[in-house]
């Protein structure tokens, strides 16, 4: 989505893209602070994590230049030494409040590092990662965090045992490959002649038949499209809510085996 696209959408959208970006305060913040919010998401590069197994997820990240050259948390610039630091937070239900966070471990990792496996120990919590720069764990300067992600309930180990202290196969492909993926909803509908229509808080064109339809991009996580119809004198106003569970993840290709490669 571009710049300017973003700027078109209403606040209500505006949040439900806050809310999947991670960023804690998306309920309390006002439609300028929320645009300012995810252009500096934007900015920051991206902290993408997936759910593993129960126990442990799959961190990836890509630094930008900005990322690369902010000023640490001291004021100083970057410099060696500095180090990069993995910040695991278990957070609240974001459906029920603004969510908390208690922060568990912070972990140090390889300067040139790309992707990280976690292990958490609550399956069925909300998690949040943030990627840092620092001379040590007491000084980061937090250069770009995760969405909010949920595990799944029970145990990673077969059988319903424990052995949860290794991390899962993680295959990491080289290449120039790679896939971009938008997805789009599409609500149609039909409405009495001369009604009006707005779907999240938007208007929406009706046309002689009463028939409309509108197409919205969808996120990661939950959204909620309110479908609000006002009758030609304005005295009756029927809503049908739309809810939409949406999740797109990375699935590790399948390497070819030699057996399977031709030579000519």
């Amino acid at each position: 989505m571009s710049p300017q696209e973003l700027r078109e959408l209403p606040r209500t959208r505006l949040a439900q893209l806050a809310r999947s970006a991670g960023i804690v305060e998306w309920k309390t913040l006002t439609r300028v602070e929320l645009l300012d919010e995810l252009q500096r998401n934007r900015e920051n590069g991206v902290l993408a994590v997936d759910v593993a197994s129960p126990h442990w997820l799959t961190a990836r990240w890509r630094l930008t230049p900005q990322m690369e050259h902010r000023p640490l948390a001291n004021g100083s610039a970057r410099r060696r030494g500095t180090a990069l630091f993995l910040i695991v937070y278990e957070c609240g239900d974001p459906e029920v409040s603004v969510a908390s966070r208690r922060r568990l471990k912070t972990l140090a990792l390889p300067a040139d590092a790309t992707l990280w496996q976690v292990q958490v120990e609550n399956p069925g919590c909300y998690y949040q990662l943030e990627l840092g720069m620092g001379t040590s764990a007491d000084e980061i300067t937090v250069i770009a965090h995760s969405a909010l992600i949920r595990t799944a309930s029970g145990s990673s180990a077969p059988n319903g045992g424990n052995h949860h202290d290794t991390p899962p196969q993680t295959a990491i492909e080289s290449g120039p490959a790679s896939i971009a993926v938008q997805c789009e909803l599409c609500i149609h509908g039909k409405t009495s002649a001369g009604a009006r229509i707005t779907i999240d808080d938007e208007p929406v064109a009706v046309d002689a038949g009463g028939e409309f339809e509108a197409r919205f991009p969808l996120i990661d996580g939950r959204s909620m499209f309110p479908v609000v119809g006002t009758n030609a004198s304005g005295t009756e106003r029927r809503t049908v809510a739309i809810v939409v569970e949406h999740h797109a993840r990375h699935i590790e290709p399948e390497r070819p085996r030699l057996a399977d490669r031709k030579t000519r």
